[in-house]
């Protein structure tokens, strides 16, 4: 029960939210691409680079990444 009712809290509808602008902001807006494949590709390298090389102030300056790894240490 918990779990779907978690789903209905504005705070991880929020985080969405909030990524999306992002998206919208470093990727959409600035760039034009020829056709759809070429956005796949470009929002694939760039969901990647989001995770793995942009640092987070809301994790303490890390990437999701490093955030992953460290959290995946402490439960091991």
């Amino acid at each position: 029960m918990y779990l779907v009712r978690s789903l209905y809290y504005p705070q991880p509808n929020g985080k969405v939210e909030a990524f999306f602008k992002i998206v919208q902001n470093e990727l959409i807006r600035p760039h034009t691409f020829k056709d759809i494949e070429e956005f796949k590709e470009q929002l694939g390298q760039y969901i990647y680079d989001y995770n793995h090389r942009r640092v987070h102030g809301g994790i303490k300056y890390q990437t999701p990444f490093q955030k992953l790894e460290k959290v995946t240490e402490l439960l091991t």
